[in-house]
């Protein structure tokens, strides 16, 4: 109950301990729950109140808030009543055009920053992530799809991992890339750098594994190496170049298989 003094109690309660030991950002999730009329008033209601206990006892402590309409370019009324609500220091969080947004441009985060009154969004990147539906997947590619102009219409960009820590390394590192020097970024130069960083000793197993594992919500399966080393076998069937294409087909299976 988003109005009530005990349940409000238990959230500070469930917050002290880590406030304690110097956390210094809380993010209040009230996404993937069902939305209903008056929602987006009791959560700034709630949010609103959240942060004055937090300056009361932990001044300095920054809050961000994931909204349970979190995705979009286009006003609606909840966003509209979230955003005459909540306090200006509050951060909104906000995942692109989709919940796992293969591309998104400066123009998207503008409009979402329209829909929250002229509020800059917090880019929540579902990117490596591989949560629900995507568990059985490595999401192992670089960061890209981002145009440069895009950070200046941002308050900031968190990349959601994925389940495995260190594999998240290698899109990690090139996100950190993108955001160090957008118009200077590329991804496959970043990314051959992550995966020498992060593979150590173990480089061309890491390599190979992660060619095969570069598909995912940032790039098609259609784009993997594996799938145009394919159809260079079948454009140079029977022909003088068959043998080469099944050569670089079968060099990067072996790869691939030994990369254990």
């Amino acid at each position: 109950d988003y109005g009530d003094d005990r349940d409000r109690a238990a959230l500070v309660d469930k917050l002290a301990p880590l406030l304690d030991g110097g956390i210094e950002w809380v993010v209040l999730a009230l996404d993937d729950i069902p939305n209903r009329p008056g929602l987006a008033a009791d959560q700034s209601g709630l949010t609103a109140w959240l942060l004055d206990a937090l300056d009361a006892g932990w001044p300095g402590t920054h809050l961000t808030l994931v909204p349970t309409e979190y995705v979009g370019t286009r006003p609606t009324p909840y966003l509209r009543t979230l955003a005459r609500a909540l306090p200006p220091t509050v951060g909104v969080m906000w995942t692109g055009p989709t919940v796992c947004s293969p591309v998104i441009r400066a123009e998207d985060a503008r409009a979402w920053a329209d829909a929250l009154g002229g509020r800059r969004p917090v880019l929540w990147d579902n990117y490596p992530v591989n949560d629900t539906t995507m568990e059985r997947s490595l999401h192992l590619g670089p960061y890209r799809g981002r145009e440069p102009e895009l950070t200046d219409a941002l308050d900031g960009v968190l990349c959601n991992p994925m389940v495995q820590a260190h594999a998240s390394q290698v899109a990690l590192a090139t996100a950190a890339d993108y955001l160090r020097a957008p118009d200077r970024y590329d991804p496959e130069t970043s990314w051959s750098a992550a995966l020498d960083a992060v593979g150590g000793t173990r480089v061309a197993a890491l390599r190979a594994l992660a060619t095969a594992c570069a598909d995912g919500p940032l790039m098609p399966a259609e784009q993997l190496e594996v799938h145009a080393l394919v159809t260079a076998v079948g454009a140079a069937a029977d022909g003088p170049d068959w043998p080469d294409a099944i050569a670089a087909l079968r060099d990067h299976l072996i790869a691939v298989r030994d990369a254990r």
